[in-house]
C-alpha cells in the first residue's frame, strides 16, 4: 500500500510538472499582434464608454462641475473611480488625484511603456463654468466631450496586449476655465520626469459635421506643425472633416506651449463652437457620440503607428 502511495505522489508529481511545462510553453509561443491586429481590434470595439462618461458627467448632481463647488469636487472623484476601474496605474503618488495649490485636483494616470524617459501625454479639462445669469450648464460639449475621447483613447491601448513604446499619461485638467490653472500646475512637474514630450489636448468635441481645426503654419512651432500634419493625415483617411487655421487655441494646450513643449488642441470650428459653450445650449443632445469615437479612434491610430515617435 506504501509503495503504491509512492508510486501515485511520484506519478502526481510528474503529472504537475508536464502541465507547467507545458502551460508555460505556450504562453511564451503566445503569438503577439501585429499592428494591423492591433488596428482591427480598436476598429472592433463597441463598449460604450463614451455615452457612458457622458451621461454622467452632463448628469444635474454634478451641476457643470464649476471649480470650487461640490459638483465639482464629485466630478473629480467620479474620474479618480474611472481611471482605477478602466485600469490605469497611478502616476507619480499613492493616488490618481493630483491636489494643487488652488485647493483644486487635476486626475492622472499612465499606462507605462518601454521607454520612461520620454512621454505623451493626452489631456481634457472637466470643469465647468458659470454662465451668464449665474447658472450651470451641463457642459457636454465643453468639455465632457473631450473627457469621455481621452477616456476612449485609454481604454483602447489598454487592451492591446504590446506595451506601448513610451510613457502614456492621461490627464484630466481642473480649472481650464478659470486661467488653465491646473495644467499650469502640472506641466513643470512632468517636465521633471521626462526628457522628451508632447501633447495632444481634447476640447470641445462631438458636433455632427463640423470642421476639426489643424495649424499647418508655424505659429505654434515648427514640432507643433509637424505634429498637426501627421494627425491630419490619420484623420482624413477616416473622413473627418477639417479646416486649417493659423491663430492659437486657447485652452490647456497653451500651458505646454509657453514651456516649449509640442502640443496640439483637438477641437472644433471656433466660430461655432463658440455660440454653444458656456450657454444653455450646451446639452448632451447635441453630441454626436459616434464622432467622438471616431475622433478617440484614430487619436489612437496615430499613437500606435507612429511607434513612439516624439515631436
Amino acid at each position: 500500500m506504501r509503495k503504491i502511495t509512492k508510486y501515485l505522489f511520484i506519478l502526481l508529481i510528474i503529472i504537475t510538472i508536464i502541465l507547467i511545462t507545458y502551460l508555460g510553453y505556450n504562453q511564451l509561443q503566445k503569438p503577439q499582434l501585429n499592428e494591423n491586429e492591433l488596428l482591427q481590434l480598436i476598429k472592433s470595439n463597441n463598449y460604450n464608454i463614451v455615452e457612458q462618461i457622458m451621461l454622467e458627467l452632463t448628469d444635474d448632481k454634478y451641476a457643470g462641475r464649476i471649480n470650487g463647488t461640490e459638483g465639482n469636487l464629485l466630478a473629480t472623484l467620479y474620474l479618480v473611480e474611472t481611471f482605477e476601474s478602466i485600469g490605469l496605474s497611478k502616476w507619480d503618488a499613492n493616488s490618481y488625484e493630483h491636489p494643487y495649490y488652488d485647493n483644486a485636483s487635476n486626475v492622472v494616470g499612465v499606462i507605462e511603456g518601454k521607454d520612461k524617459t520620454k512621454a505623451i501625454v493626452i489631456t481634457a479639462h472637466f470643469d465647468g463654468i458659470f454662465n451668464e445669469g449665474e447658472s450651470f450648464t451641463q457642459g457636454a460639449l465643453d468639455n465632457a466631450s473631450g473627457v469621455a475621447a481621452m477616456l476612449r483613447i485609454a481604454t483602447n491601448l489598454l487592451e492591446l496586449e504590446e506595451q506601448p513604446e513610451t510613457d502614456i499619461l492621461f490627464v484630466a485638467f481642473n480649472e481650464e476655465e478659470i486661467g488653465l490653472k491646473g495644467s499650469a500646475a502640472f506641466v513643470p512637474k512632468v517636465q521633471e520626469y521626462y526628457s522628451e514630450i508632447y501633447n495632444i489636448n481634447i476640447d470641445s468635441i462631438g458636433l455632427k459635421d463640423v470642421s476639426y481645426m489643424f495649424n499647418l503654419t508655424n505659429s505654434m512651432g515648427e514640432h507643433s506643425k509637424v505634429l498637426n500634419q501627421e494627425l491630419l493625415e490619420v484623420f482624413s483617411e477616416h473622413g473627418i472633416p477639417y479646416m486649417e487655421y493659423s491663430f492659437g487655441v486657447m485652452s490647456d494646450n497653451r500651458s505646454f506651449l509657453i514651456n516649449n513643449i509640442t502640443s496640439m488642441p483637438i477641437t472644433q470650428d471656433v466660430e461655432i463652437i463658440k455660440e454653444i459653450f458656456h450657454t444653455q445650449k450646451d446639452v448632451i443632445d447635441i453630441i454626436d457620440i459616434a464622432n467622438i469615437e471616431k475622433v478617440a479612434d484614430s487619436i489612437t491610430e496615430f499613437i500606435i503607428i507612429s511607434k513612439g515617435k516624439m515631436y
